[in-house]
Formats: C-alpha cells, structure tokens, sequence
C-alpha cells in the first residue's frame, strides 16, 4: 500500500519519457502476474464444467434434453474458446504496451 500511495504522489512529477516506468510498468506487471492464475483458474472451471455437461448429455433420458444438453455444450464450448483468446490478447498486449505507444507517439508526430 506503501508504494501505491508513493506512486500516486510521484504522478504529478512524472515526465513524459519515464511514465511508463513510474506509472505503467507497476501496472502492468501485476496485470501480467494476475494473468497466469486467472487462465489456469479458468481453463480448470471450463474443464470441470465440460464434464458435467458431457455427463449430463449422456444421462439424458429424452431427445428434448439431448438437444438442450447439446446446445449447451456448444455455447460453454464458444464462451471458453472466446474467454481464453481475450486474457491470451491481454497478456500479449500487457507485455508490449511500450512498443504499442512507440508506435502511436511515432504516427501522431509524422501527422503533425
């Protein structure tokens, strides 16, 4: 908490060049370090919830809770897919937010 609140006193000091270093990069190295237990912890409850739906597709009884089992399992199978693509997006983009504003710093002074 120290360091937070010292990080937050040093904001109005900070300069242009160095605040990725001062501001961004505490950020974004706790971002990075959340990133790898958020996509274990959910690759594990997508994986646990597979198998239940998987179970109770082969439990059902009648075409009707087939068919809602089925649908369910299609649309676990999309969310999960679509889940872990973005936090793979966010820790590509978390470790390269510096090249990213390069880029951008470089582009906005050609424009002007």
């Amino acid at each position: 908490m120290t360091k937070f609140l010292t990080l937050l006193g040093e904001v109005e000091s900070v300069q242009a060049q160095d605040w990725y270093t001062k501001i961004l990069k505490p950020i974004l190295d706790g971002v990075r370090i959340a990133l790898i237990p958020i996509i274990i912890i959910a690759a594990a409850a997508g994986t646990g919830y597979a198998i239940w739906l998987g179970v109770k597709l082969a439990k059902a009884d009648s075409d009707d809770e087939r068919t809602e089992a089925k649908k369910k399992m299609i649309y676990f199978i999309i969310a999960f897919v679509v889940t872990i693509i973005l936090l793979v997006v966010l820790q590509i983009l978390a470790s390269n937010v510096q090249v990213i504003y390069d880029l951008a710093t470089k582009t906005q002074d050609a424009a002007a």
